[in-house]
């Protein structure tokens, strides 16, 4: 069933690979800054009566809206980065949720600048300033929190069966086509209903709900491929950490930035635990979480034959396969090179063979 609708993990595999090209976060980085540029004139313009009546009711009276819009894009965007990541592994994933959880807080600490008068003073409200430091040091917690997270994340072997780990990850591309979806139809509605009524319609309260019950229905997927003690218990974990993030953000200051720290101080001892009290069979080298790409087996595990088929193209995706062949041939050879032996003495220790001369073309060797 699953390998009938691999037409449409080629589909992910093209959304993936296009998106995370460099020209094209370059692009949509200036689509934002000139956003943010046209906010601020707009602000401006409805200062000195200049905009149309119909747009005016859409404009913010304070510049510092403007801001707030830029990081609301530059959030969006880390959302849908995390939707693309889904389909890689967990580690990868609740790393990226450390991500968004820094940007959340740094964008509500912008927030809190529209309650400042302009020009702005703090003489008579500070109020707004306390909130600020609270939320900004909350976000440079997390920021630690991501450093220490990305030392200690480690891959795991859990999935021995090349097949097994193909329909894995077939399943996670699915689910994470899904929402890829689900997050473009709710983008449309949410921005048309503004452009039409003005009202706020709390767009990521909505999709974080939505990746809650994705979030369980990943634990659910896994629960089929991977049904040891320690794989069960280390994805649920991961499940109720980022589920701990979520509902933190829905708290109101200074609550959240402590609810946060504290979801990321969870998810750094799990993560810890998991590692430190990992099955004998899963004892191998591990790699670093620099050198991991989704859910890849390091080299003590086995390796997968040289020669590419579908299965391969279908679980590491056609875009990225020439890119992991290169870095496996590359891990490869960084690891020692065996020291050949002999029965007789070491390879040094042997004298060069001696080569017979062949004899002249057209003369047969004589015997004696």
């Amino acid at each position: 069933m699953l390998l009938r609708l691999q037409w449409l993990t080629d589909i992910f595999d093209w959304l993936h690979h296009n998106w995370e090209r460099t020209h094209v976060q370059r692009k949509v980085a200036l689509v934002i800054f000139w956003i943010y540029v046209a906010a601020l004139c707009c602000v401006e313009l409805k200062r000195q009566g200049m905009l149309p009546p119909a747009l005016a009711q859409l404009t913010p009276h304070s510049h510092f809206s403007a801001i707030q819009l830029a990081f609301t894009l530059i959030l969006g965007l880390e959302v849908l980065s995390l939707i693309f990541i889904i389909s890689t592994s967990f580690s990868r994933s609740v790393g990226k949720q450390f991500e968004i959880l820094a940007l959340i807080l740094l964008r509500n600490a912008f927030k809190e600048l529209a309650h400042l008068p302009e020009p702005v003073s703090i003489a008579a409200n500070l109020e707004p300033v306390i909130h600020i430091a609270v939320t900004a040091l909350g976000a440079l917690g997390i920021f630690v929190a991501l450093g220490i997270y990305g030392r200690l994340s480690s891959s795991y072997a859990y999935i021995q069966s090349p097949e097994m780990r193909m329909r894995y990850v077939i399943s996670k591309k699915l689910l994470s086509l899904i929402l890829f979806a689900i997050f473009l139809g709710i983008g449309i509605r949410d921005a048309w209903i503004h452009l039409h009524t003005g009202a706020d319609m709390r767009f990521f309260e909505t999709i974080y709900t939505v990746l809650i019950f994705a979030d369980i229905a990943l634990v659910l997927i896994a629960q089929r491929y991977m049904p040891s003690f320690h794989a069960v218990f280390r994805n649920s974990g991961f499940v109720i950490g980022t589920l701990m993030m979520r509902l933190a953000l829905s708290a109101t200051p200074p609550w959240d930035t402590a609810a946060s720290l504290f979801a990321a101080a969870y998810v750094l001892a799990l993560t810890w635990a998991t590692h430190y009290f990992r099955p004998a069979a899963l004892r191998g080298p591990q790699l670093p979480a620099s050198s991991r790409d989704g859910e890849r087996l390091p080299p003590s595990y086995g390796k997968l034959p040289e020669k590419a088929d579908d299965r391969e193209a279908v679980l590491y995706g056609k875009p990225h396969l020439e890119v992991w062949r290169q870095r496996r041939k590359s891990r490869e050879a960084a690891l020692p090179a065996p020291q050949e032996g002999c029965v007789f003495g070491s390879t040094a220790e042997r004298r060069p063979r001696r080569a017979t001369p062949r004899p002249p073309a057209g003369k047969k060797k004589s015997g004696n």
